[in-house]
């Protein structure tokens, strides 16, 4: 059974001894989650990571068990990609890197393939959640570090976007606005679903009480919704949601209460240092807060001023030129900014665009799979007493958070929250598998 962290007096690294084989786990899970567009001779190294996991499964002959794990989600997959390479050809501008059925191709090469290696290798160094939760928290920590490196050292962030995920010079992310406002950590979608994935995880520590001391919570809080705020709004909708639905239905208000609290403190300190004039970067990421966070998030949406970010999401223009053919197999392209007078946000319409109903259906279809599989994984988990019974909340929180996030932007496609999704179905399944078998191959 799992022990009660609120008598765990120690805060040893992870729990466990730090093993090579440990710390080289932790450094796979880190590249998995957050450097998978880190270019290494052009090549990014999420690829590099799956086709290498592809190729010792083939040598070690556990293909057919990776199929057999995945086995709906790859059939619907199958079909996805077969479909969207047809209308791509025959309706859209034909294949390239930028296709969406390229996508979902990487979403198997880059996205299942390591998640289930990473699985298979937590079962052979007999993981268990709390591991996985401090790994979680240590991950955080890290990116916290490297922000505060690149927002004191803007030479630094400059080398990671050059020399590691070789932005272009002309990327949104490489603007004057961004590059001093926006984009800190190591990631590689900064303006949406990195900060997203930094918010299902500060929702999973605050459920699993992986911090025990109140007053080290809140600066860790505190510290999250800053990086999350500077990066992007969206990863404020998993944290709403995880704190509302924990406070209603625990009936116990004091977790939210203490992370409200703290957002509540770190919303005073913004308006309170934008009052003040300090002058430099430090001043204009201050108002860049105040501005993004507060005026134009929070209060527009009670508000009759029109920001740039509601009117993307309320051009509907396209709907005028779609015929019925349109609607129920797409175009065959994705709607790109460039075009303005057709681009939308929206990830719905976005979707619709590209594959119509039918790609919509199974897109969204896939993923309710996938997050059916994590409900199910924990409620076992939780009645084995491997994993701490408030994480039966964790997937209503991701269901609600993921389809609302799709609204904003494309989010059912290779990101950062989605390979999170995919790591903790995979080590889940492993938890189950230590506790029922003794088999230690890695994979």
């Amino acid at each position: 059974m799992l022990k009660d962290e609120s008598t765990t007096k120690s805060f040893d690294l992870l729990g466990l001894r730090p093993t090579p084989l440990i710390v080289l786990y932790v450094v796979l899970v880190f590249i998995y989650l957050f450097g998978f567009g880190i270019k290494i001779g052009g090549v990014p190294i999420g690829m590099i990571l799956g086709v290498a996991c592809g190729l010792l499964l083939l040598v070690k002959g556990h293909l057919p068990r990776f199929s057999r794990f995945w086995q709906v989600e790859l059939i619907i997959l199958g079909v996805m990609i077969v479909f969207l390479v047809i209308i791509e050809i025959t309706t859209g501008p034909g294949i390239n890197v930028s296709s969406f059925s390229v996508y979902m191709f990487r979403m198997v090469l880059e996205g299942l393939l390591p998640a289930y290696v990473l699985g298979r290798i937590s079962a052979s160094l007999h993981l268990d959640y709390r591991f996985f939760c401090r790994m979680l928290l240590y991950l955080c920590l890290f990116q916290l570090f490297a922000a505060a490196i690149m927002v004191a050292f803007p030479a630094v962030k400059n080398f990671y976007l050059d020399k590691m995920l070789v932005v272009d010079t002309e990327a949104v992310i490489r603007s004057d606005l961004f590059s001093l406002l926006r984009g800190f950590g190591i990631g590689y979608a900064y303006l949406c679903w990195f900060p997203f994935a930094l918010a299902l995880m500060v929702i999973q520590l605050l459920f699993t009480r992986t911090i025990h001391s109140r007053p080290i919570q809140g600066l860790f809080i505190i510290g999250m919704f800053a990086l999350i705020g500077l990066n992007a709004r969206i990863g404020f909708i998993p944290i709403l949601f995880g704190l509302l639905w924990y406070a209603f239905r625990t009936g116990r208000r004091e977790l939210a209460r203490d992370a409200f609290y703290s957002v509540g403190v770190i919303l005073l300190l913004i308006l309170c240092l934008s009052a003040l004039n300090l002058g430099g970067e430090f001043e204009a990421r201050v108002k860049f807060l105040k501005g993004w966070v507060i005026d134009e998030g929070f209060l527009n949406l009670f508000g009759d001023k029109e920001g740039n970010t509601m009117s993307f999401l309320n051009n509907f223009n396209i709907f005028s030129q779609f015929s019925i053919k349109d609607f129920l197999i797409g175009r065959g392209e994705l709607l790109i900014p460039e075009n303005q007078q057709l681009y939308n946000d929206v990830g719905y319409i976005q979707i619709l665009y590209t594959g119509g109903l039918l790609l919509s259906g199974l897109l969204y279809g896939l993923f309710g799979v996938f997050l059916a599989r994590l409900r199910q994984l924990i409620r076992k988990t939780t009645a084995m007493g491997l994993v701490p019974w408030k994480m039966r909340y964790f997937p209503i929180v991701c269901i609600i958070s993921m389809y609302v996030a799709h609204y904003k932007l494309r989010f059912f496609e290779l990101n950062e929250a989605v390979q999170f999704l995919f790591l903790q179905i995979a080590f889940l399944s492993a938890l189950i598998q230590q506790s029922t078998t003794k088999d230690g191959d890695c994979v």
